[in-house]
């Protein structure tokens, strides 16, 4: 379970990135906030121009004034990301992966080396 203070730093890190461009190696975390458990994963593969700068979330509302629904538009990247257990998730939208209140980046770039290693039979968190 993530400690509240790396929490904070991360979501530092998230925040400063948003309209940054994201590099293959990029880590990230899944699962903080939905109570599903921590996901740590890689992106291997970028397809497409990032367009950060382009990237809206539009809330909905109910009868009580409280947002009911997110709805995310723009971006025109799709991530290939790869989970800690090996398993595989491609095409994640650009919009997804930075603006997703269930996702957030890890200040840290995977190289080359862990990257293959994490496309063969997963990584440690």
């Amino acid at each position: 379970m993530m400690e509240e203070s790396e929490f904070d730093y991360y979501y530092q890190y998230w925040i400063e990135m948003q309209r940054k461009p994201l590099a293959v190696g990029q880590k990230i975390v899944s699962g903080i906030l939905n109570g599903t458990g921590e996901k740590f994963g890689i992106i291997f593969r970028i397809k497409g121009e990032q367009r950060p700068e382009s990237i809206t979330v539009l809330h909905f509302f109910d009868e009580n004034r409280k947002v009911s629904e997110d709805l995310r538009i723009g971006g025109s990247a799709f991530f290939d990301v790869v989970w800690q257990d090996g398993t595989i998730t491609s095409r994640i939208p650009e919009r997804d992966l930075r603006i997703h209140t269930e996702v957030m980046l890890i200040p840290e770039i995977a190289d080359e080396e862990e990257i293959e290693q994490a496309l063969k039979c997963g990584f440690p968190e």
